[in-house]
């Protein structure tokens, strides 16, 4: 068995509380500054609300609604999370290493087979489906069959002769196993030899096409490319869609969802308004419990609509995880995003990051009037005097 259960707290990042004297940390304690507004995934497990973001997750608990982070800092094994999925007793984590962690109960266990096993490309885990108690990943190279009991690898599966078909999702449809993949919609029969890649085949019809995303409701499969959504058997002609929308199922009802509004989708193909608010911004994923309606959002992280009402909520910290270099100091912390491109600009836009250590704020690169700031400095005599380096758009004070 591949495994380790997680026991120690893993140092993540980045500053040493014993700068940050006001951060009510003990010296030698270390504390995470990542952003959580980057939400693309939410599931329920446990009772809570789990948002996964790209270095982290944010529960919030349902007892009193209150938000705690998971990160590599306080119990995960690794960052970069590509994909989560649970069903009632385990939690699933991908990352885009290959790394895989599983919630159970409280107890995070570490499955690093695959992020560990020397093979060429990419170890990407670009999304998780589970199936009674086995989870399948979906991978850059092709299907893993993980035991979620045994916390363990039971097989590998891939869909061409040279190991190297992406599996963007699957889906399970009468009887068989769908994977949307870059070269066409590809399909075996569960009962089938799953190792054998002569077991797989693609659909003609989509041979040739990046399929993106996969849905099943009501005996019907439907599939993504970037521009289209079209139904398996053919429902309805084929829908024009936003690059960035992503179909999903909510409260066994269909939905697409374009970065501001949530379309629900009927079986003959027509879209309903069902969810626009201004709060919506870059919908990646949702989740309706009862009457409410939880929205995971790459720029406002959990946003939650009940009625007409709509809020939305996550952790403090930093808008972006650039950081080219840092100035600290009893009462401030300051982060230059920037960075070089050998010796052309980077074109880091982010500005600069700053913290009195309680709340976080962001100087824009308009506000700043200047791109790739590489360096800041505060004067240690006079700390309201802040100095920003740029590459090749001069020295700002502030």
């Amino acid at each position: 068995m591949h495994l380790n259960k997680v026991r120690s707290i893993f140092i993540l990042l980045l500053i040493s509380t014993a700068l940050t004297a006001n951060a009510q940390y003990s010296i030698g304690s270390w504390k995470d500054h990542l952003p959580y507004n980057n939400a693309f995934s939410i599931c329920h497990y446990s009772n809570n609300i789990y948002i996964a973001t790209e270095n982290g997750l944010f529960i919030k608990e349902s007892e009193d609604n209150s938000i705690r982070k998971l990160n590599k800092t306080t119990g995960l094994s690794d960052v970069g999370i590509s994909a989560v999925e649970n069903n009632e007793n385990h939690l699933v984590i991908g990352y885009l290493n290959g790394n895989i962690d599983v919630i159970e109960n409280r107890d995070i266990y570490n499955i690093p087979l695959l992020k560990n096993e020397a093979i060429l490309g990419e170890k990407k885990i670009n999304n998780i489906n589970i199936y009674n108690e086995t989870a399948y990943l979906s991978c850059s190279f092709g299907i893993l069959e993980m035991n979620l009991p045994e916390k363990e690898i039971s097989n590998t599966y891939w869909l061409n002769a040279s190991q190297d078909l992406a599996v963007n999702e699957l889906a399970f449809f009468e009887n068989q196993l769908f994977a949307a993949t870059d070269s066409g919609l590809y399909f075996a029969n569960k009962n089938d030899n799953l190792i054998d890649f002569h077991s797989w085949n693609v659909k003609s019809f989509t041979k040739g096409k990046k399929i993106n995303a996969l849905a099943t409701k009501d005996s019907t499969l439907f599939y993504q490319t970037a521009d289209s959504l079209y139904s398996y058997p053919v429902r309805f002609e084929a829908i024009a869609i936003e690059n960035s929308s992503i179909i999903t199922i909510a409260q066994e009802k269909l939905y697409l969802l374009s970065p501001t509004v949530a379309f629900e989708l009927s079986l003959n193909g027509e879209l309903v308004e069902a969810y626009n608010s201004n709060e919506l911004a870059y919908v990646r994923d949702m989740l309706i419990l009862n009457d409410t309606s939880y929205f995971a959002d790459f720029s406002k992280g959990l946003v939650t609509n009940i009625g007409e009402e709509w809020s939305n909520d996550f952790p403090e910290g930093p808008h972006s995880i650039d950081a080219y270099s840092i100035a600290v100091n009893e009462n401030y912390l300051f982060i230059a995003t920037g960075g070089i491109d050998a010796w052309n600009n980077a074109k880091v836009n982010v500005g600069t990051l700053w913290s009195d250590y309680y709340d976080w704020n962001r100087l824009s690169a308009e506000y700043l009037g200047a791109k790739d700031i590489v360096d800041v400095k505060i004067n240690p005599t006079n700390e309201k005097e802040i100095f920003l380096s740029t590459w090749n758009e001069g020295l700002i004070e502030l």
